[in-house]
């Protein structure tokens, strides 16, 4: 089974929940012996100008696949001032990075992980029609990605998770790639009509007002060979 767990830290200090996330809960997963096991998450705030509106919040999303996620539910029973969400998701590799660095170790560049419902009166099957077919393209097309995952949630695995559509994460080499409006959208000459183009693309299957984003570490615990869906 593949599922993901997203941790949040309201009125957390991004210091604080990034040394627990790195010297707690991590290494608790990883005790539990699950087949994969990624994680993104914040390490510090974001700048307040950037390409992206990114969430303040800390977080961390776990990437696990293991026959129960019971156990690692358990593990990650939230603190005072957290919360939890866990979802069923299946999960395709558009553009697959593949890892020259040890595992565990902080993946090189910055991350964009986002999270986000379809927009009312689009149905599910339009939507990933939409979003996969029409989307994705685009994405890695006008963004300098190195990588990117596709993640679907079906079934919520604790009460009060949110309600999600996707949830996607997206890996950058540099971090000016991804904060710099310039780079982030293909060159100073084609920001602004890849920047319409995409929020053209967005509105057509997005919930807006949903989209969460975040500036994210990334970091392969354990992992198969890496995999591509085109």
């Amino acid at each position: 089974m593949s599922f993901q767990l997203l941790l949040e830290a309201p009125g957390v200090g991004h210091g604080a929940f990034d040394a627990r996330v790195r010297r707690e809960l991590v290494p608790r997963l990883n005790s539990l012996g699950p087949r994969v096991l990624r994680v993104a998450h914040t390490e510090a705030p974001p700048p307040r100008l950037a390409a992206v509106p990114f969430d303040r919040v800390p977080a961390a999303l776990f990437s696990v696949e293991a026959e129960d996620p019971a156990p690692y539910v358990e593990a990650l029973a939230p603190q005072a001032g957290e919360r939890l969400g866990a979802w069923r998701v299946t999960t395709t590799w558009p553009l697959a990075q593949e890892r020259a660095w040890a595992a565990g170790a902080r993946s090189p560049g910055v991350g964009l992980l986002s999270t986000f419902r379809r927009r009312r009166g689009i149905d599910p099957a339009r939507f990933l029609e939409r979003w996969h077919g029409g989307h994705t393209p685009l994405t890695l097309e006008v963004h300098p990605v190195v990588g990117y995952v596709r993640s679907v949630p079906s079934a919520p695995l604790v009460p009060g998770s949110a309600e999600l559509h996707g949830i996607v994460e997206e890996r950058f080499a540099r971090r000016v790639d991804l904060l710099d409006p310039r780079r982030f959208y293909g060159g100073a000459w084609r920001m602004v009509p890849n920047a319409l183009r995409v929020a053209v693309d967005i509105a057509g299957f997005l919930d807006l007002g949903s989209v969460r984003s975040w500036l994210v570490a990334e970091r392969r615990v354990r992992e198969p060979q890496a995999r591509r869906e085109p």
